[in-house]
Order: C-alpha cells, then sequence, then structure tokens
C-alpha cells in the first residue's frame, strides 16, 4: 500500500531517532568519558509504559525505574 502513504507525505522517523541519539552521545561524552545514556520511567503501571519499553529497546538504551 504505498499510494497511500505517499499520497500523505508520511515520512520515516528512524532519522529523528538517529539524530536523537547522536545528540545524547555528544551531551553525554562531554560530562565524562564513561557517561551512559538511559531512559527514566515511573514503573510498568504507567500508561506509556510499553511506549517507553519500546523506544528504550529501539535506541538501544537501558529503561531505568526509579525508586519510590
Amino acid at each position: 500500500m504505498p499510494e497511500p502513504f505517499r499520497d500523505n507525505n508520511v515520512h520515516r522517523l528512524a532519522g529523528f531517532f538517529r539524530e536523537a541519539q547522536n545528540t545524547l552521545a555528544q551531551l553525554a561524552s562531554r560530562q565524562a568519558d564513561n557517561a551512559r545514556v538511559v531512559m527514566l520511567t515511573p514503573g510498568p503501571h504507567n500508561e506509556t509504559y510499553f511506549e517507553q519499553a519500546y523506544l528504550a529497546r529501539y535506541l538501544g538504551y537501558m529503561l531505568v525505574e526509579g525508586r519510590t
């Protein structure tokens, strides 16, 4: 079904996420040589947890839950 995507000017998001990864890596490396980038989540009971877990896995980041 390429026609609906082409007709509605749908664009891939991979470039955006690749740029976000690069930017975060550059910002982290300015602070320390062994800096790490992680994604914070309130936990699996949050309504957006699936999206957070998916995005963390897609970007290759660890998903970290804060202590309550």
